[in-house]
């Protein structure tokens, strides 16, 4: 979260801002963290213990995720439900396309693919 957060600083203009907090969101989510959530989220579906965990997680990560959402884009003049969803479409976006990553499909070729889309979501995000 915290390096998610560092998309939110600096100065820089709303679309760097949310184009670094997206690339971000992918490099989190191709990473081993998610990964082993993942597989924690797959193995719980037979497991009521173990779903019990991974949606313990899933509270406390996912209103974070939210409310960073709702910071980055404060200014955009939208109101809150239509921010959200547009916030939630994007990180399921980003989520997509590193889990491309973690099934080994061609680095170049997703981050070419994840490269256009994130224009799309930016031009999406801060559309007035």
């Amino acid at each position: 979260m915290s390096e998610l957060r560092d998309g939110l600083a600096g100065d820089a203009s709303p679309e760097d801002r949310v184009r670094r907090t997206l690339d971000l969101a992918v490099e989190q989510y191709a990473g081993p963290l998610f990964a082993a959530t993942l597989e924690l989220g797959l193995a719980a579906r037979d497991n009521a213990d173990l779903q019990a965990a991974v949606a313990d997680g899933e509270r406390t990560v996912g209103p974070q995720i939210q409310a960073m959402g709702r910071e980055l884009l404060a200014r955009s003049g939208r109101d809150a439900a239509e921010l959200d969803a547009r916030w939630t479409m994007a990180v399921s976006t980003a989520r997509g396309y590193a889990s491309l990553l973690l099934l080994g499909h061609p680095r170049d070729r997703v981050l070419g693919q994840w490269a256009f889309a994130r224009e799309q979501l930016v031009t999406l995000l801060l559309a007035g």
